[in-house]
C-alpha cells in the first residue's frame, strides 16, 4: 500500500488589513465626491436632450443676469458644461418660448 500524503489544504490568500480596506473605501468616496458636480450637470444635459429630442436650450441666473443660450450661440458649451459646478445652468427647456418666460436671449453670447 502506497503512503498517502494528507490532503492539501485549500490556497489560503493573505488576508489585507482592515486599515488598508477602509482607506480604498474612502479613497473611492472621495473621488466620486469630487466629480459628482460636473457628472451630474452632464447627467441633466443628456436627460433634457432625450427629453426635447435635441440639443436643450441652457438657462444661466449667474450675478442675476436670467440669460438663456441657444445651441448655435458661440457660448452654449461654456454655460452647458461650466467649468466651476457650482455656477452651471439654471434650467433646461426644449422651445425658445419656454426660455423666454423669465430670461432673455444673451446679448452677447460668444463671451
Amino acid at each position: 500500500m502506497a503512503d498517502s500524503a494528507p490532503p492539501a489544504s485549500p490556497q489560503t490568500f493573505p488576508k489585507r488589513p482592515r486599515r488598508r480596506k477602509r482607506f480604498q473605501v474612502g479613497l473611492a468616496a472621495l473621488l466620486v465626491l469630487i466629480t459628482l458636480p460636473w457628472s451630474s450637470q452632464a447627467a441633466a444635459l443628456a436627460l433634457h436632450w432625450a427629453e426635447c429630442g435635441h440639443l436643450p436650450i441652457v438657462g444661466d441666473n449667474f450675478a442675476a443676469a436670467y440669460e438663456y443660450y441657444l445651441p448655435s450661440d458661440g457660448g452654449y458649451w461654456d454655460h452647458a458644461l461650466s467649468f466651476i459646478p457650482f455656477f452651471g445652468p439654471s434650467g433646461y427647456w426644449c422651445t425658445e418660448k419656454e426660455a423666454q418666460f423669465g430670461y432673455h436671449h444673451a446679448i452677447y453670447p460668444g463671451i
